[in-house]
């Protein structure tokens, strides 16, 4: 097996000429296309994971998935394959920031940038669910801010961990997702990933919604000193309410509290309209005052009536030993072990095991550059930005 080094060429035409960053699992090269004589990103399995084959089955889903999503909001993988027993995927070259360096460099983004960037991600990762792909480890640093002429614009990178409905890919992978094992980002999971319940397409509604807040609001609306902490605010707390936390266009309150229903069935129904409802509530200029909003609970099953109506924000009685015991129940589903040792691992600003490339997000230069295949349209839906 080969150990590829600057200068070395893979593929009879891929040339390596930086490393960018090393995670995990991978490192990222920027390379010249030497047939094209362009520049592109070259992703690199690590060659001790490769004798892995759930790995190694990981990462060509991860080529597959993001190979087959023909939007300029998904960063474009131009080729991928194994070579001396070495995997690689070859992608168009970035240059520009993460979202989550950007809000970390600027603080919150306003009304008028993140609904312009989070529109464009939602639409591209509906895309992905109409073609039966979940990412379930959408997070701000998963999320590329580039630009061209016409300005700057959002790309969805790392499919490394997405699910691919239907056998075809699956079989072809070999790679089964066991019962119990949490997969994503613990800020950004729904109550479902961190309980370690079967996933679909609203685990990434969660998601996009949790990213959105950060967006608008510079922090996140679910942290935790613990991984235990965590789980109880995502799982049983009382729902954040944005604008306790700053001024949010009138109507966020209303869309968040939607977007991270525990019931996932009472979420948006698709990525698309959520985008356009967020559209609608980013162009209004309008700054509402900290607000209470409403939102119904889920009804006693053996009463069978239509629900309860509370308070966002409101205090729950206290009910002595009962939330220890669902805590411990879930960290036992998800595998308190291991959950807990990941959460450790993570800090502010920092990536998952199953990040592209760290240190590369730093350097203003990652993963892929201009490229301008056609948009995803299933069907014509509303305005685009």
């Amino acid at each position: 097996m080969t150990q590829w080094g600057k200068g070395q060429v893979i593929n009879d035409r891929y040339q390596l000429l930086e490393q960018l960053g090393h995670g995990g699992m991978s490192s990222v090269w920027r390379a010249e296309h030497l047939e094209q004589n362009v520049e592109v990103a070259v992703k690199l399995l690590d060659p001790n994971l490769a004798q892995n084959a759930d790995m190694l089955a990981r990462f060509l889903r991860e080529a597959r998935a993001s190979a087959s999503l023909k939007s300029r909001h998904v960063v474009q993988v131009i080729d991928h394959g194994i070579e001396d027993g070495n995997a690689f995927m070859v992608m168009e070259l970035l240059h520009g920031e993460t979202l989550g360096a950007r809000i970390r460099r600027q603080g919150p983004l306003g009304a008028e940038q993140t609904g312009t960037f989070m529109c464009q991600v939602m639409r591209a990762i509906d895309g992905a669910h109409q073609q039966g792909i979940v990412h379930r480890d959408l997070k701000p640093d998963n999320i590329f801010i580039t630009s061209d002429a016409a300005g700057e614009y959002a790309k969805v990178l790392d499919f490394g961990v997405a699910k691919v409905a239907g056998a075809e890919l699956d079989q072809a992978d070999g790679l089964k997702t066991q019962a119990g094992v949490m997969l994503g980002t613990p800020y950004y999971m729904s109550p479902e990933q961190a309980k370690a319940l079967p996933v679909d397409h609203r685990a990434d509604i969660w998601a996009l919604t949790v990213i959105t807040f950060e967006c608008l609001l510079g922090k996140r609306p679910f942290t935790g000193d613990s991984f235990a902490d965590l789980v109880v605010k995502l799982c049983t707390d009382p729902l954040p309410i944005p604008s306790a936390s700053g001024q949010v266009p009138l109507g966020f309150d209303e869309w968040f509290c939607r977007g991270t229903r525990r019931d996932a069935l009472r979420r948006f129904t698709s990525a698309w309209e959520m985008a356009e409802e967020l559209m609608q509530i980013s162009r209004s200029a309008a700054l509402g005052p900290p607000r209470r909003a409403a939102v119904e609970v889920a009804p006693a099953a053996s009463q069978g009536r239509g629900g309860v109506r509370q308070e966002l924000g409101a205090p729950r009685p206290k009910k002595s030993g009962t939330i220890g015991l669902a805590v411990l129940g879930i960290l036992a589903a998800a595998g308190a072990g291991a959950a807990l040792a990941f959460f450790l691992r993570q800090g502010d600003g920092a990536r998952s095991a199953v990040d592209l490339a760290p240190a590369a997000v730093e350097t203003g230069e990652v993963l892929a550059g201009p490229a301008s295949p056609a948009e995803v349209t299933s069907k014509p839906r509303g305005p685009q930005f």
